[in-house]
């Protein structure tokens, strides 16, 4: 960046992001070009040099900035809840509220990280780490009190982020449904996958079998590599909060 900012360069940079960012959501990052920027912004196109060095540079601010943004936002909002279940809750309401109110954004994020240079890319992928894990921590936490059951959380994380930022893709501002009421629904979704006691056996339902090395025939244990079955037992024995518990009708 050519030099810092002071208060009439940074309200010119909020002109700058946000002129382009509906630049990249319009036509992506390769067909976007710095002369419309810099005409969107109201500038000449070498002022543009006072705040990047390039068109690569840029997007990488531009990507990077919505990463803290939402991992400063998430440490306000979520990081002082203690209680495993509660914290999951809050995340998934965050998660939402965050995404769907800022589609733009998670839209560019998705699709343009590609374009980003290599020391960028890592840079990027760094700061999203950094919120899958907190995302991981929280079933990890529910995990080891018994509260969640969770075959292999990794996984889970990945399924739940997937699952919760798709709703940008649909979502509509005076729709039918809030923001409150989708965030509603999608707990209920997910603790239902995770929460020891949503997996409770309701009236008439079978009881769960619970798969551990103890309970594991040697039939099952000799699946075959196209039995979804057998990747459930592909690693060493996990502590019984981890197990994978299926129903008899599963079978």
């Amino acid at each position: 960046m050519g030099r810092p900012f002071n208060a009439d360069a940074k309200a010119t940079w909020r002109t700058i992001h946000s002129k382009g960012i509906m630049l990249l959501f319009k036509h992506g990052f390769e067909a976007m070009n710095l002369r419309q920027l810099a005409a969107d912004a109201g500038l000449t196109p070498g002022s543009l040099y006072n705040y990047f060095d390039s068109k690569s540079q840029f997007l990488s601010m531009i990507l990077c900035g919505i990463m803290e943004n939402i991992l400063a936002d998430l440490e306000k909002s979520v990081a002082p809840v203690q209680e495993a279940r509660e914290r999951l809750r809050k995340f998934i309401e965050f998660h939402i509220e965050w995404h769907t109110a800022r589609r733009v954004e998670t839209f560019i994020g998705s699709k343009e990280m590609r374009s980003l240079s290599k020391h960028d890319y890592k840079k990027y992928t760094e700061l999203r780490k950094r919120y899958e894990n907190f995302v991981k921590s929280i079933l990890e936490q529910g995990v080891a009190e018994n509260k969640f059951v969770v075959a292999d959380v990794s996984v889970t994380t990945f399924a739940v982020l997937d699952m919760l930022t798709g709703t940008h893709a649909w979502y509509k501002a005076g729709g039918r449904l809030t923001q409150g009421q989708i965030s509603e629904i999608y707990v209920d979704l997910v603790f239902r996958m995770i929460d020891v006691e949503h997996q409770a056996p309701r009236a008439g339902q079978p009881e769960r079998v619970c798969l551990t090395p103890a309970t594991i025939s040697p039939a099952t244990s000799a699946a075959g590599p196209s039995d979804p079955r057998a990747s459930l037992h592909a690693s060493p024995a996990r502590p019984p909060s981890h197990v994978a518990c299926l129903s008899p009708e599963s079978h």
